[in-house]
C-alpha cells in the first residue's frame, strides 16, 4: 500500500510538472491580440485617410487639367487667326508695309558653299 501512495504521487508530481509545462498565460495572450487589433485599425484609418487625400488630390489635379487643356485650345485657334496670310497683310498694311514686286536674287557661287 505504501508503495501504491508513492507511485501515485509520483504519478501525480508528474502530472503537475506537465500542467505547468503546457499553461498558457491567457491574459498576455489576450493582450497581445488586443494589442495587435489596435495596431492593425490605427494601420486601416492611416491608410484610408491617405487613400482620401490622394483622391482629392488627384480630383484637383483632373479639373487643373481640363482648364489647361481648354486655354491651350483657345490659344491654339488664336495662333492660328494671327498666323493667317489676311491677318499678315492686314497687319502689314496697317503699318503702312509696301509690297515686294521687282526682287533680285545675288548669283551664288559653287565653290562658296560649303562642300562635304
Amino acid at each position: 500500500m505504501y508503495q501504491a501512495n508513492v507511485l501515485s504521487n509520483q504519478y501525480a508530481f508528474s502530472q503537475g510538472r506537465e500542467r505547468t509545462g503546457l499553461r498558457i498565460n491567457l491574459r498576455a495572450i489576450n493582450n497581445f491580440l488586443i494589442g495587435a487589433m489596435v495596431i492593425s485599425f490605427l494601420a486601416f484609418l492611416i491608410g484610408n485617410n491617405d487613400l482620401a487625400v490622394k483622391s482629392f488630390v488627384l480630383k484637383d489635379l483632373k479639373t487643373k487639367l481640363s482648364e489647361v487643356s481648354l486655354q491651350n485650345k483657345e490659344l491654339e485657334i488664336k495662333v492660328t487667326a494671327l498666323s493667317s496670310y489676311q491677318h499678315i497683310s492686314q497687319r502689314g498694311n496697317e503699318l503702312k508695309f509696301v509690297p515686294a514686286t521687282d526682287v533680285h536674287y545675288l548669283p551664288v557661287n559653287n565653290q562658296a558653299l560649303a562642300k562635304r
